[in-house]
């Protein structure tokens, strides 16, 4: 009889236990307010535009100040889409990202800016860039690779 008592007490237990939701594990990856998933650091609103800054894998998600360029002189990509500008006809030189950065750079002025294709540049050949063109490359922490160019 005790054993029969024990059974069914037992039974009831496991009925009972099965019915109590169990509390869900957290996911590893964020969500909004809207249940949308984002990676970490990153707002996300409205599907996939993103609201604030952030950094990919190295890749720098923001629009450069532009940068002034001069003949002969360095300068820093300081975003994923760098703006240049010169006050006249230059040949600067591009400032190494640090490894795995993708950036692309633009010149909005008037005056054609030349990235030549030596030392740490390496690029498919000279780029005498025009107004709005665009040199797009990659860092391996001590080069610039071209990955692609628009000449508009």
């Amino acid at each position: 009889m005790k054993l029969r008592i024990l059974s069914v007490l037992l039974v009831l237990a496991i009925v009972l236990v099965g019915c109590v939701p169990l509390p869900q594990a957290q996911s590893a990856v964020p969500t909004d307010a809207g249940g949308s998933r984002a990676p970490v650091g990153v707002t996300v609103m409205q599907g996939l535009r993103v609201l604030k800054p952030a950094v990919f894998n190295n890749t720098v998600s923001v629009l450069g100040t532009t940068a002034t360029v001069t003949n002969g002189a360095a300068f820093a990509i300081a975003g994923s889409w760098q703006p240049i500008t010169a006050a006249g006809a230059v040949t600067p030189t591009i400032t190494i990202p640090a490894a795995g950065i993708v950036a692309c750079i633009e010149n909005t002025a008037a005056q054609t800016i030349t990235i030549a294709d030596s030392g740490n540049q390496v690029l498919t050949a000279v780029f005498a860039m025009g107004q709005y063109d665009v040199l797009c490359g990659y860092s391996d922490g001590t080069r610039f690779i071209e990955t692609s160019r628009a000449n508009n």
